[in-house]
């Protein structure tokens, strides 16, 4: 209101669990976006700062002006900041972006029919008074990269999903003392699109340079591709193939012998790593495995305890997994002044053995629920930061289910 004053009406607490202080964030016309911790018990506040203005104009290749371009720009870091903008050029090629965020380094995106979409990073050290002037940004003329993808057998693999990312290669040239780029793996540096009834793909107007292209399928390896898209001429004869290999079935049941739907399969670590999901009869086929160990990771529903990890060598076997019924614990991890402590990391340790490295997160009230097998007594431990403050707990010879 007038007075800078907000409220939510049907606000649910639950809702934010784990997602801490990233649930809310304020934006005005020449403020920079902030974010705020919300606070179960008291006012959540904002004190927003001025942002920088950026300006430039677009030409392309042939020095002429390119109207109704789409220009975003996008900051981000893995904490949980982020900062978006977006607008059009108008007939001249001009664009002025405003209220960006003056604490984080901003890739420019640059989209426009025929040339190649242009990233380029800047930072707010080039602000004078608050703003950012880029002069000209010249985007190349735009190329294209096409082909189709394949099974092991050489059918073609239609309806297929494919994503692509890559950049040009002097998106950090005003950076260019800065090792990393200032966004990695947002909008403008990956896209997604699915192949056709006959397997093919295109990806048009893309500026020269290095570009990924994988396709993925569930419960088998991905197929991708390095292309070098040069200034002079498309990439058309594009071939992904996924490529033969072993096979290998995993059943997941209870130790009754009822099969778990939806458990979650891992096979592998990143970025090699093989994700599938059991379905009804509780298994997971996969295939074009390599020969060799392998990580079996497997995520349960939360009504069955989670089960170790163990190593496989695929060579067309079935795996049985057998896991146990769990029952939950369930409490509230209070302050020494009996305050709730949300984003705290609850977890068993102790005996039994079986069940260290299980854990979850308070949520916004300080409540929790922790899955564990039925009759089993353990050590629950609570630790981390919250209300800027680093608490540790610990309560022993606790048997589930509990309260």
């Amino acid at each position: 209101d007038e007075k800078g004053n907000f409220s939510f009406s049907g606000w649910i607490a639950e809702e934010f669990a784990n997602v801490g202080d990233d649930c809310l964030h304020a934006t005005a016309e020449g403020y920079a976006r902030k974010r705020a911790e919300v606070s179960p018990d008291g006012p959540t506040n904002f004190r927003l700062t001025a942002g920088d203005r950026l300006e430039a104009q677009i030409i392309d290749a042939t020095g002429q002006p390119v109207p109704s371009a789409r220009v975003d720009a996008i900051a981000y870091r893995r904490s949980g900041d982020l900062d978006t903008c977006t607008t059009s050029t108008d007939a001249d090629g001009h664009f002025v972006l405003t209220s960006l965020r003056v604490d984080l380094p901003h890739t420019l995106v640059i989209r426009a029919r025929g040339l190649g979409r242009y990233l380029l990073d800047f930072d707010h050290s080039f602000a004078v008074n608050g703003v950012i002037n880029l002069g000209v940004v010249t985007v190349p003329h735009g190329r294209a990269i096409e082909g189709i993808v394949v099974d092991d057998s050489g059918e073609a693999c239609a309806s297929q999903s494919i994503y692509m990312f890559g950049h040009n290669p002097d998106r950090n040239k005003l950076r260019p003392d800065v090792a990393d780029f200032a966004c990695r793996g947002l909008y403008g540096q990956r896209e997604s699109i699915t192949t056709d009834d006959l397997g093919r793909f295109r990806f048009p107007d893309l500026a020269p340079g290095n570009y990924t292209i994988v396709a993925h399928r569930s419960a088998r390896p991905d197929a991708k591709v390095e292309i070098a898209l040069t200034p002079d001429r498309d990439v058309l004869d594009v071939r992904i193939e996924f490529a033969a290999g072993e096979s290998l079935t995993i059943r997941v049941e209870t130790d009754s012998g009822q099969p778990v739907n939806a458990a979650n399969i891992s096979l592998g670590e990143s970025p090699n790593r093989v994700q599938g999901t059991t379905n009804s009869d509780g298994v997971a086929e996969f295939s074009g495995l390599p020969s060799s160990d392998v990580t079996l990771k497997i995520s349960v529903p939360t009504e069955y305890r989670q089960p170790p990890e163990q190593t496989v060598v695929p060579h067309g076997q079935v795996v049985r997994v057998v896991v146990q019924e769990a029952t939950q614990i369930s409490g509230i991890v209070l302050g020494r002044n009996r305050e709730v402590l949300p984003g705290l990391k609850v977890a068993i340790s102790g005996a039994p053995i079986s069940e260290d490295g299980v854990s979850t997160t308070t949520r916004v009230d300080g409540t929790f629920d922790l899955p564990v097998s039925r009759g089993k007594i353990v050590e629950l431990t609570a630790s981390g930061k919250a209300r800027d403050t680093v608490w540790y707990g610990r309560v022993a010879s606790i048997s589930s289910p509990a309260t």
